[in-house]
């Protein structure tokens, strides 16, 4: 029985080890915190949405995935300030549409880049929640 223990040991270090390394020399982040509503009022206060767009999370280089988590209100479209493909805020007509009820995980490169989120149509203002996994 020990000899099975031993061999079980010895297999887990042997194919364990090198995966670990090679994901640190290949840059990958290992996760292991999670921050929630960073540009919420208060102490992780879910983000109130109307018709402006409001910038829901800070650029970090560091961000392992970004998710969105739609909670009330009306549709919201979000989309990238920073980088490549962002610039401006959403408007009304650009961006990612997150129905209410829904969420959005963001786990490319786009996710470092900082993040506003509008409410496209008028009525209730929309409530959504930011979270961010660091390494």
């Amino acid at each position: 029985m020990r000899r099975v223990w031993w061999l079980l040991v010895l297999v887990l270090v042997v194919l364990g080890v090198p995966a670990l390394v090679q994901a640190q020399a290949e840059g990958i982040s290992l996760c292991k915190q999670m921050r929630v509503n960073a540009k919420g009022l208060g102490n992780l206060a879910p983000i109130t949405v109307s018709s402006t767009a409001i910038q829901v999370a800070d650029a970090n280089p560091s961000r392992c995935s970004l998710t969105f988590i739609h909670e009330d209100g009306n549709a919201v479209r979000c989309g990238p300030m920073t980088g490549q493909f962002g610039g401006t805020p959403p408007t009304g007509t650009t961006g990612a549409m997150i129905p209410v009820g829904t969420s959005v995980l963001q786990i490319t490169d786009g996710n470092q880049q900082a993040w506003a989120c509008i409410k496209p149509s008028a009525g209730q203002d929309a409530v959504i929640s930011v979270l961010e996994a660091l390494p």
